[in-house]
This record gives C-alpha cells, structure tokens and sequence, in this order.
C-alpha cells in the first residue's frame, strides 16, 4: 500500500544585517530561504519611532525562483531619495519578509542601524586642591562627555593627549597620555603624576564614537 504524507514546507528563513552604527552609507546584506521556490519579496525601513513604512523593494520578483536568494543593498539613510524631510540622524529600522511560489508569506525579520555624524560633546574639568589654581602631584584632570539625542552612538574609546602651552599652535611634541586613566560611563579621570615634567600644559580627549 502506497502511503503519502503531506506535511508542511519547511518555514522561510530570511537573515538581514547591516553594521549597527554609521556615519556613511552602509550595505544591506539579506539572504531568503525557501524550499518551495522563492517568488518575490518585501525590503523596508523607517525613521527614529514612526509608524510607517517605507518601501525599498516592494513585491520584488525573483528571477528563477531559487529556493536560496541572497542579495545586497546600498542603504543612504536621511539621503534613501524616498526619505523625507524628517530624516535625519538616529535609529533607523529595516524589514524583510518574501512570497514563496505557492503564495505563502513569511513573517517580517527586523534589524535596525543607528545614524550618527555628530562628533561626541565633552565637559572638561578638573578636581584638585583649590590653594592655587594650580595642577600638582595626585589632582585629577576628568573629561565628561554628553549629548542631549538618545540615538546618537555611545563612545568607544577615549584617548587623552597633551602638550606643552606654547606648542598648542605648531602641535609640534603632541604627547598621547599612556599612564593609567579610568573609563567610567562617560567621564575618563587621569591622575597628575610626579614623573611629568613641570609646565604650563594643555590637555585633550581624543573621543571615538562606535559610528
């Protein structure tokens, strides 16, 4: 006796990525896979917390209706030309679903990428022992950061530099700190120490953002 057994096809699986942070444009990588035959497929994204969508492809046909389609974009954010003028930067999401030969929809698979070209803000301070105004062994110089945008990216690295006063035009003898500093959240500390060479200095963080 001849028995058949209909079972399901097997889900669609869809995987998108883009880098998670940017300052320029970057690529849209997103493979579709589809035992049944991949016919056409719907790529998206929106701006910051809206609701709508906007399409890139939209019931996007695919030639040969493979069972694996892996293709790329490049994504422009606030310069995509269907981007209006509310644009800008911030958290940008994107989708992905397909159709299938048969006409089954997959569900949407989301990712997202933050847009950030704002060089970081920071607050430079320092905590010493207030007789003269004056740095002296153990005063700790303390560099804050902030911004007032939630998306903008967050910090990766500080690298604190300095030199002498009077070569702060020529930048000639630019020294990069490489005694100890302390990273916490968003204020790097460094302590004066008596190995330095006694002077009128000027002090710098160099800020790296993770865009």
């Amino acid at each position: 006796m001849l028995e058949l057994s209909l079972e399901p096809p097997e889900p669609d699986e869809i995987l998108i990525e883009i880098e998670p942070y940017s300052n320029d444009t970057e690529m849209i990588r997103y493979t579709i896979t589809d035992l049944a035959g991949i016919k056409s497929f719907i790529l998206q994204y929106k701006y910051g917390t809206g609701t709508d969508w906007t399409d890139i492809f939209n019931d996007e046909p695919v030639v040969g209706e493979p069972s694996v389609y892996s293709s790329t974009y490049q994504f422009r954010y606030k310069h995509e030309d269907t981007c209006d003028t509310g644009c800008g930067e911030g958290s940008y999401s994107l989708r992905i679903n397909s159709t299938d030969i048969l006409e089954q929809g997959s569900p949407w698979t989301n990712t997202n990428s933050i847009y950030d070209i704002t060089s970081p803000v920071f607050v430079f301070t320092t905590t010493e022992d207030d007789d003269d105004r004056l740095l002296e062994v153990n005063d700790v110089v303390t560099i804050q950061w902030n911004s007032d945008d939630d998306d903008v990216a967050d910090i990766e690295s500080v690298k604190i530099k300095y030199c002498f006063w009077e070569n702060i035009i020529s930048g000639n003898n630019t020294q990069s700190w490489d005694r100890p500093q302390v990273d916490d959240g968003d204020t790097t500390s460094i302590t004066i120490l008596s190995s330095l060479e006694e002077g009128l200095y000027y002090f710098y963080p160099v800020l790296t953002d993770l865009a």
